[in-house]
C-alpha cells in the first residue's frame, strides 16, 4: 500500500513539474510578442517622426518657393491683386477690383500653384534619387549610418529608414 503512494505522489509531482514547465513557456512566448511589440511600436514612431520632419522640410520649401514667385509676379508700381492681410481674391472684392481683374488673378494663382507643385515634384524626385544614390555609396564604402547622416546634414533617423526604404525596393 506505501508503494502505490508513493508511486501516486511521483506521478502527481512529474505531473507539476510538466506543468511548470509548460507555464515557463508559455511566459517567455508573451515575453517574446511584447517584446517584438514594442520594436514595432518604436519603428512606427521612427517613421512617424522621419516622415513629420519630411513634412515640416516641404512645407517650409513650399513657403519659401511660394515667396519667391509672389516676388516675381510682383512687379514696382502695379497694383497687386492680393495683399498680405487678404489671400483670397474674394476678400478684396470691395476693395474696387473689377470681377475681370479678379477673375485673371484666380486664374493666375492657379496657374501658379500647378506650377510650383510641378516644380517641387521635379525636386522632390531628383533630390530623393540623388539622396538614394548618396546614401547607397557611402554605405558601400563602409560608412556608418551616424556619419553618412552627418556628412549629408540629415537626420540619422532619416538616414536608416532611407535605407530601410532603399533595401525594400
Amino acid at each position: 500500500m506505501t508503494a502505490v503512494m508513493i508511486l501516486i505522489l511521483f506521478l502527481i509531482n512529474a505531473l507539476l513539474i510538466f506543468a511548470i514547465i509548460l507555464l515557463f513557456m508559455r511566459q517567455n512566448r508573451l515575453l517574446e510578442v511584447e517584446k517584438k511589440q514594442r520594436e514595432m511600436l518604436s519603428e512606427a514612431e521612427e517613421l512617424v517622426s522621419g516622415l513629420l520632419a519630411e513634412m515640416r522640410e516641404e512645407n517650409d520649401r513650399f513657403l519659401q518657393q511660394l515667396a519667391h514667385a509672389r516676388k516675381m509676379d510682383e512687379k514696382p508700381g502695379q497694383n497687386t491683386s492680393y495683399n498680405d492681410k487678404a489671400d483670397k481674391p474674394e476678400d478684396v472684392i470691395g476693395g474696387g477690383l473689377s470681377e475681370e481683374a479678379i477673375d485673371s488673378t484666380e486664374e493666375t494663382i492657379d496657374i501658379t500653384e500647378e506650377t510650383l507643385d510641378r516644380v517641387e515634384e521635379t525636386e522632390n524626385a531628383q533630390e530623393e534619387q540623388s539622396l538614394r544614390n548618396q546614401v547607397e555609396a557611402m554605405a558601400a564604402q563602409g560608412m556608418t549610418m551616424t556619419e553618412i547622416a552627418k556628412a549629408l546634414g540629415k537626420g540619422k533617423t532619416e538616414i536608416e529608414l532611407a535605407m530601410k526604404f532603399y533595401q525594400q525596393a
